[in-house]
């Protein structure tokens, strides 16, 4: 990237700004150590998005939260409720760990990825996006990092609330929860649905793809004293989906995928010998079924997935005053992890697709942080994964924080190695092993692959914490890639472990401020090489669905009397390539740049009410984020909220 770029960049970011509220820094993470930890604590790049962001945001799906967070990108195949994938500083899809409430959500029925198509952000109190390699802390899918959600926590008395929205291409959106809850108990219960005529994701045809998805959140607490509590979350979600056929789409058939997940996790938190020990023991259970029916509705294909999987960490908080006053924290973690995957299908000519494999890990993890005062803050970080089919595999993270005293500069460097396991579709292919006729053959002998980063980041906060700046500059490569689709001799394809590296590198820029009379402002910025070898060219080449320049603004205002509140966001993406594989061999095709711009309005009637309207790419933006894929145009909805309790 030229020089002078990032120095007019910076410059802007650098912009004084008068405020009048200071920013909470004391905030708690949940995601970027195995235990809750403040905000100056943490050591990693984290990015956190509150409830009263999503309110500003009015998003009704968390993936276009997302897309406002600085190193991420949304590939998305056709609108709302399609095949949504999310990627971080250039990783794959499955290079991304996703938690729901702590319980780990990614599908091995689906390549290990976690498709965000029908996940509303209804009922969130807060998404942490933690980037960088964590498999240390987390395990296999966290090369790239973690994104947890994490939903409402049922408060003390009676609290609820009701929302109506109608909108564009016949959207109907309807939610309603309610909880209730003292010091020693809390449970709460919300319900989601929404349900739209669509649009045609075709760039074919007039056929329109809607959708339909209901969901519903459990979660509930009980403390029986001080020493002992448990916590009970659960969610369910099923998703009936319009598709065409095709990637890209080549025919604008009336077909369906049928989606049902389920989730669950029980967690049991003690502490001992007056709090100097700290356990916690957790059972969690993730479940997905993936229908795709023709337009018959016969069943074409199923996959299912379950993951069950029992962790146990207990925490020993140390204080040393010898020297130096520093506080310790030693973190010890076992977890197993039972995986089974399940194929069904008909016998179209390839082989037969009926299949079930399984999968064991076994993690052994230790976690120590350091605290000198209000300065210095260190983080080690090691796990031993013991695999029940490959090679075992240990990964490790450090990570360290200065603050220059007298001064409201932080300094923070990381460096980290991960892992990723490969597939049940790369190791066994999409047919029983042993098939004849298959075009296919999996590889049950690839390695893991390995990833290692480091990122280097300075935070600067001005005028009595009213503007915050922060710069990271990361540099991470992947070795043993898995190319899940590479020709053998003999004309069958097969997934290998691939000679070379792939590299990501880049900046990440982001600053927020609060100013007079009620405004308030975000804006970030990416710039990302992300670059693979290319075998057959002799070079490296960038790599797919990866834009090199990101950026996104968000600009809100709050009427003096707090009855109006005015938002408007802006998110560009850069040219990028994708594969086009309505050719063979497959061509690399450059999509062009697009701006989206939204605004929301809403506006309180009453103490406990509020009518807003929204609209979505305001100016009819004509793009497409995976090739062949069409996206909506301007959408315009409207719709009323009533909140009790509060």
């Amino acid at each position: 990237m030229p020089r002078s770029k990032i120095n007019s960049i910076l410059l802007i970011l650098l912009i004084p700004a008068l405020a009048s509220a200071s920013k909470n820094t004391e905030q708690v993470l949940v995601t970027a150590s195995r235990t809750p930890i403040s905000l100056f604590e943490n050591t990693s790049a984290i990015t956190v998005i509150t409830s009263e962001e999503l309110e500003r945001r009015q998003a009704v799906y968390v993936s276009d939260a997302l897309r406002l967070t600085p190193g991420l990108a949304v590939s998305n195949s056709g609108g709302p409720s399609k095949n949504t994938q999310v990627r971080l500083r250039g990783a794959e899809g499955n290079h991304v760990m996703v938690l729901i409430d702590g319980i780990e959500v990614n599908d091995p029925a689906i390549g290990d990825e976690f498709d965000f198509a029908t996940l509303t952000t209804s009922n969130v109190e807060r998404i942490e996006i933690v980037r960088g390699p964590q498999s240390a802390l987390w395990g296999s899918d966290a090369v790239a990092g973690v994104i947890n959600i994490v939903t409402k926590d049922p408060n003390e008395g009676l609290r609820g609330g009701i929302l109506l929205e109608n909108g564009s291409y016949g959207t109907d959106h309807q939610n309603i929860n309610i909880a209730l809850g003292e010091n020693r108990y809390g449970v709460g219960i919300a319900f989601d649905h929404v349900e739209s005529g669509g649009t045609n994701i075709s760039r074919f045809g007039d056929e329109d793809d809607g959708y339909e998805i209901f969901s519903t959140n459990l979660k509930s607490f009980l403390k029986l004293n001080e020493d002992l509590s448990m916590t009970l979350n659960a969610r369910y979600e099923d998703a009936e989906v319009e598709t065409d056929t095709g990637f890209p789409v080549v025919s604008d058939a009336d077909r369906e995928s049928h989606t049902r997940k389920s989730f669950l996790g029980y967690t049991i938190k003690s502490s001992l010998l007056g709090g100097i020990v700290r356990n916690q023991t957790g059972i969690n259970w993730s479940s997905s079924n993936n229908n795709n029916v023709d337009e018959s509705n016969s069943s074409i294909s199923k996959t299912s997935a379950d993951k069950y999987k029992i962790a146990h960490q207990t925490t020993i908080p140390v204080e040393t005053k010898y020297l130096l006053p520093i506080n310790h924290s030693f973190t010890f973690v076992v977890d197993h992890e039972h995986q089974r995957f399940r194929q069904r299908g008909r016998d179209q000519g390839f082989g037969n697709p009926n299949q079930n494999q399984h999968l064991n890990n076994t993690g052994l993890v230790g976690e120590y942080r350091g605290l000198l005062g209000r300065y210095f803050a260190f983080s080690a970080a090691v796990r031993r994964d013991i695999n029940s089919d490959y090679n075992n595999s240990t990964t490790f993270k450090i990570g360290s924080s200065y603050t220059l005293p007298f001064s409201n500069i932080r300094l923070k460097l990381n460096y980290a190695t991960a892992q990723k396991n490969p597939t049940f579709i790369e190791r066994f292919g999409f047919f029983a092993p042993g098939t004849s006729g298959t075009r296919f053959e999996g590889n049950p002998n690839l390695d893991p692959e390995k990833a290692t980063g480091w990122q280097i980041g300075l935070e600067r906060s001005l005028f009595n914490n009213q503007l915050l700046i922060e710069a990271i500059w990361f540099r991470e490569k992947l070795e043993d890639e898995i190319n899940g689709f590479t020709a053998r001799q003999d004309g069958v394809f097969t997934a290998l472990n691939i000679n070379g590296t792939s590299t990501r590198e880049g900046l990440e820029l982001s600053m927020s401020t609060e100013l007079p009379h009620g405004f308030s402002l975000q804006t970030n910025y990416t710039y990302l090489d992300a670059t693979e070898l290319d075998s057959g060219r002799g070079r490296r080449v960038d790599e797919v669905r990866r834009p090199r320049h990101t950026a996104n603004f968000l600009a809100s205002w709050v009427s003096p009397n707090e009855k109006i509140k005015l938002n408007t966001h802006v998110t560009h993406s850069g040219r990028f390539f994708d594969l086009d594989f309505s050719q063979f061999p497959s061509a690399r095709t450059k999509l062009k740049s697009y701006t989206l711009v939204g605004m929301n309005l809403n506006y309180k009637t009453t103490k406990r009410s509020k009518i807003f309207l929204k609209l979505d790419n305001l100016f009819d933006e004509d793009y497409e984020e995976i090739i062949g894929f069409k996206t909506p145009g301007l959408a315009i909805n409207a719709g009323v909220s009533y909140r009790f309790g509060e």
